[in-house]
């Protein structure tokens, strides 16, 4: 009894099971991953209750072979992916076997995130690297004679270089955010004063590219409780990227407000909106919606990442609303400073 006491409350999976395989003693960690009652369990063969064949085909194994066998057991109706560790158990009434489960499943999509991550790392250094060094070797190989070609050419090495630079940058910054929440300053700051100065920024650009850039500020002053820099570098990220999928002729609106005990920040786009499909992924890491078009405009794929990062150490929370071909909105609470 005490050492089943013990078992319960560990926060692994365990499941004890007999010679024939029905179930001697499941934890309660067990039954809520397994989505079992104790009273659906107790005494009945483990598979009909919990309806896993590789669960099954682990514990079997161990019976039968005598050691330790390992496995990963996938629940469709969870959704979780478990690690089991079955081991032969000399019981009172004969061999049984103690099943421990873990949930591997925020684990695994880890792995996936941080394989990916690499690989597209890998891939975005390349695309400017690649370009630099062609045209590099186009200048060596006799390129230097034809002045007209040299220029260009150096002009698209530096370019290159810079996009390459921008890269970086971006990957500090993010990598910044995610290992020192801590070092960010979450103070008063003035929201309408950081907003104006974002749009101030912008609307040269937004100017050239004959897109009309309007700023809506609040009736009067609001505080929010952020990192001045954190907060310029997030509108700064969203006006960039509403101007660059804006065609000429279109509009772009930055709109500040107080909603509740909360401080609104607004960006919208009269531009190519984003399909229902991507929504949910543009605030992933290099997710391009489309990548020829978002590398034609300049971007390095992680300002929405690092933006939704930012947006969290500050204690907010963003929303994305869009129509494709109508235009999308993006919205910033951050806390009202009290």
């Amino acid at each position: 009894a005490g050492f089943e006491g013990v078992l319960e409350t560990m926060q692994e999976a365990v499941l004890v099971v007999d010679s024939r395989e029905r179930v001697l003693f499941i934890n309660s960690a067990a039954r809520d991953l397994f989505d079992v009652s104790q009273s659906a369990a107790s005494g009945k063969l483990a598979w009909e209750s919990i309806r896993s064949s590789r669960l099954q085909e682990i514990v079997t194994q161990a019976l039968s072979t005598g050691t330790t066998v390992r496995g990963e057991v996938e629940l469709p109706r969870r959704k979780r992916l478990v690690e089991v560790s079955a081991v032969v158990l000399n019981l009172a009434a004969g061999p049984g076997c103690l099943a421990v489960a873990y949930d591997v499943t925020d684990l695994r999509r880890l792995e996936k995130i941080r394989r990916e991550f690499v690989s597209n790392v890998s891939h975005e250094l390349k695309t400017p690297l690649t370009s630099i060094q062609a045209y590099a070797d186009t200048l060596l190989n006799g390129g230097l004679e034809d002045e007209g070609s040299s220029r260009l050419f150096v002009e698209r090495i530096v370019e290159q270089s810079e996009r390459l630079s921008m890269l970086i940058q971006d990957l500090l910054r993010l990598a910044r955010i995610e290992s020192e929440p801590e070092a960010f300053q979450i103070e008063r700051c003035d929201a309408v004063q950081i907003a104006s100065s974002s749009f101030l920024d912008h609307q040269n650009i937004a100017l050239t590219r004959q897109i009309q850039l309007e700023f809506h500020p609040p009736a009067r002053q609001l505080e929010v409780l952020a990192d001045a820099d954190g907060l310029r570098t997030i509108l700064n990220n969203l006006l960039a990227n509403a101007i660059n999928y804006t065609l000429a002729g279109g509009r772009v609106t930055l709109t500040l407000s107080l909603d509740g005990d909360r401080v609104l920040f607004e960006v919208s786009d009269t531009g190519v909106g984003i399909a229902k499909e991507h929504q949910s992924r543009v605030f992933e890491r290099f997710y391009r919606v489309d990548k020829a078009r978002t590398r034609s405009v300049g971007g390095t794929g992680l300002g929405l990442a690092i933006v939704r990062h930012l947006v969290e150490v500050m204690q907010g929370e963003i929303t994305l609303k869009s129509e494709l071909g109508e235009g999308s909105t993006f919205r910033v609470w951050l806390p009202q400073a009290p």
